[in-house]
């Protein structure tokens, strides 16, 4: 009986990492598939290219008939097959496994914390089968590079029949010219505008080498194929061995609302983005490096040059030139404030207009980028994507113009209005969740953060039961830990911002296990004041104190730890435990919800997925009567919800008719 269908597709792209392949625009052209039975055996196995007709057709009985799909990044090959034009309810009601999925359930979780471990598929295949899994792909590349070259040389040649490349040119700058026209465009192109049209015509004429013209690419397709199931072979049993079924299932109903979401894509407005481009490039045009000790400019890379100023500036002897030197010294040294300053605005420009430019794709008028989520990234379960993400507090220049990066995503053709339901709080009350279930009562701070716990009504108002005279208000714990830590500072210090932030800082480090030596790095402050913060963290979280006793007892004697929602974690080390048991558990809560709002989408067409970013999910609705609006908001906002032990789950909502910078709190208009 056919019960897996475990396929990889090979497409159009000139890289092999998936991560920057566009999967809107993308195409495939060859399939390879394994067809397996429910002993684990194979059944059938080949692969063909998109262009047979006959054998496409074998291929699409296997994909009909098999209840589950397997895949390394699965979510990837369904997006190929899709751009190639199989309807969407192909891929509707399967079941999906993912062999890098099943890595981080059933490998040992101590182990994907060392450095060295990779969640790649030739990674996996290479440590877990002890093959040589990258040979093919070294062939490979190796011959795409060869063509690349000739390619280039071509593009030259084109140029210069043109008569618009410059002959004189030394062999070393010619080679970054074209380099930088072919590969890197849309980063350089405002430096090479007179190629833009003959650029664009070559391309036209001359499409870039791909994977495609590589003669090993048949045997490279098919080895990865059978990697995959041989993975798949040897982590399926152990899943359920390792009690890791539930959290399979979640991610596996999951899987299909995040193609939905990928799908969808995020709007663009071209002119913005460019706008901004303008103005990052102009800033850093005249943010000059000078050297006080010779006039010259120095670049913000060139690292001994820069270790040299700052020693001159400040009369230390420093380590190195890098961030945490910056930090220390900018007090001090004009140099150091200057790059900062710079390497800002080159992260700017380059992680995310130059990223952005070069993932654009048109659709219906409308420019849009695709990102992809990553079932796999991390350890605890928590989606990663392949783009950063966005900052919400807009960057300031220094000529008092401001870059806001989640103003350039605009509300989509076609749609009304962008809503984002945003997790309140969500890894505090779940902190706060476990305090409730090892203690039998949860940490009176952390509860009292979210609801009058402990308390009593008179004239409908809760007083505290201690203090039946102080009246219950949301516990500020951030403010409560910079208070128990600085005795002597509250709200009507001058710098009482910086000390709350401090305590915010320390209680979501500490929360996750961070010692005072640890707080010393990640907050950048000495450690008589990192201790002095942990003593006011101990003192505000009582609760989360015990739990981390709690878990560092239970490492003596056992090694698997479930989360709230049963995933199991093999580790017995505390303070990683002590992060993962929290994220783990908001990571399958997500996960869970997405699959519930897919449910509720089905029978409101009008709602679409859109994004999620850390603890908010993101849709677009369409014009819709207000009355209508007002009852769907109040639904989804309830389906997401969840009651805990403790306290609930609960989601703020905000909205936008115009880009996400603009988003309002929903209530507020209401």
């Amino acid at each position: 009986m056919i019960k897996y269908l475990v396929y990889d597709t090979e497409t159009t792209s000139d890289n092999l990492d998936t991560d920057d392949i566009n999967i809107h625009d993308h195409k495939p052209f060859m399939v390879s598939y394994v067809v397996v039975d429910e002993k684990f055996d194979i059944i059938h196995q080949d692969y063909f290219y998109l262009t047979d007709t006959v054998k496409q057709k074998v291929f699409d009985n296997y994909l009909q008939l098999a209840p589950t799909i397997v895949g390394a990044n699965i979510k990837f090959d369904v997006h190929m097959l899709l751009n190639h034009g199989y309807p969407i309810n192909t891929f509707a009601d399967k079941h999906y496994i993912d062999i890098q999925v099943l890595a981080r359930l059933c490998i040992n979780s101590d182990t994907q914390t060392d450095a060295s471990f990779r969640i790649g598929l030739k990674a996996l295949a290479t440590k877990y089968l002890g093959v040589d899994s990258n040979m093919e792909e070294r062939i490979l590349k190796n011959e795409l590079s060869q063509l690349k070259s000739k390619h280039k040389l071509q593009m030259k040649e084109y140029f210069i029949s043109l008569g618009l490349w410059d002959t004189s040119l030394s062999n070393t700058n010619a080679t970054k010219v074209i380099n930088d026209i072919y590969d890197n465009w849309f980063k350089v192109y405002h430096k090479y505008a007179k190629f833009t049209r003959a650029r664009k015509q070559f391309f036209t004429q001359n499409p870039r080498p791909s994977y495609k013209d590589c003669k090993n690419v048949e045997t490279y397709a098919m080895t990865d194929a059978i990697l995959t199931y041989k993975l798949f072979k040897l982590w399926y049993p152990q899943t359920a061995q390792l009690e890791q079924i539930p959290a399979l299932m979640r991610i596996s109903d999951a899987t299909f609302p995040l193609v939905l979401m990928e799908r969808k894509g995020l709007s663009v407005d071209l002119h913005k983005v460019i706008h901004d481009r303008y103005l990052l490039l102009k800033e850093l045009e005249k943010t000059r490096i000078i050297s006080p000790i010779n006039g010259e400019e120095v670049s913000a890379d060139q690292n001994a040059k820069l270790k040299q100023i700052y020693e001159y500036e400040t009369g230390l002897s420093l380590p190195n030139a890098d961030e945490k030197v910056r930090k220390q010294i900018m007090d001090v040294s004009p140099t150091a404030r200057i790059v900062n300053y710079k390497k800002k605005l080159l992260k700017y420009l380059n992680t995310y207009v130059t990223r952005i430019l070069s993932k654009l794709t048109v659709v219906n008028n409308d420019y849009r980028i695709f990102t992809q989520y990553k079932l796999a990234g991390t350890v605890t379960g928590r989606l990663s994507s392949d783009f950063q993400q966005f900052p919400k507090e807009p960057l300031e220049l220094e000529t008092g113009d401001t870059i806001s990066i989640r103003s350039w995503f605009k509300v989509p053709e076609g749609d009304k209005y962008m809503f984002f339901f945003d997790y309140s709080q969500l890894e505090l009350r779940l902190q706060c969740e476990w305090t409730n279930l090892i203690n039998g009562s949860p940490d009176v701070n952390m509860a009292r953060a979210f609801m009058p716990y402990r308390c009593t009504y008179r004239d409908g108002k809760p007083y505290l039961d201690e203090d039946p005279n102080t009246e219950w208000t949301p516990t500020d714990l951030h403010a409560m830990t910079a208070k128990l830590a600085f005795p002597d500072i509250d709200e009507s210090h001058p710098e009482w911002k910086h000390y709350r932030s401090l305590g915010k800082r320390c209680n979501f480090a500490s929360n996750y296990g961070a010692s005072a030596n640890k707080l010393v790095d990640a907050l950048d402050v000495d450690f008589p004041t990192a201790k002095r913060l942990v003593e006011g963290y101990k003192k505000t979280f009582k609760g989360v104190v015990d739990f981390g006793r709690w878990i560092q007892n239970r490492t003596y004697t056992i090694n698997k730890f479930p989360n709230l929602f049963n995933r199991k974690y093999y580790s017995t080390n505390k303070h990683q435990l002590q992060n993962w048991l929290v994220q783990g558990s908001g990571a399958d809560l997500l996960l869970i919800k997405l699959y519930e709002a897919n449910e509720y989408i089905k029978t409101h067409p009008h709602w679409e997925f859109l994004i999620t970013v850390h603890d908010e999910i993101g849709f677009t609705c369409k014009d819709i009567p207000i009355d209508q609006l007002n009852k769907e908001v109040k639904e989804i906002k309830d389906l997401l919800g969840y009651s805990l032990s403790a306290v609930d789950v609960i989601s703020d909502v905000e909205v936008t008719s115009t880009n996400w910078g603009s988003k309002k709190d929903w209530e507020e208009l209401q």
